[in-house]
């Protein structure tokens, strides 16, 4: 039950992160609010990779879960490079 509290909690701080910093205002802050986030979406990758080997997560859902946090890895680098040149 523990693990799965974690990675719930782990998504949650996720959209927290990106909310804080697009609330701050200046571009540059929420550029670093967002480089934040995509060290916690690497972190949930992680979570996500161990659970499946424990087998706390089905084999074939893991795999899955850990593709979609990697697009969103990618589509939050997207944005940052976006927002760079603002």
């Amino acid at each position: 039950m523990g693990s799965k509290i974690k990675l719930q909690d782990q998504l949650f701080q996720f959209h927290q992160i990106i909310s804080e910093g697009f609330e701050r205002g200046p571009n540059k802050e929420f550029i670093h609010f967002l480089n934040i986030a995509k060290g916690s979406c690497g972190e949930l990758r992680t979570q996500l990779s161990v659970a499946t080997e424990i087998g706390y997560l089905k084999k074939d859902s893991g795999p899955r879960l850990i593709q979609e946090a990697l697009e969103i890895s990618y589509m939050l680098n997207s944005l940052i490079q976006k927002r760079k040149s603002f």
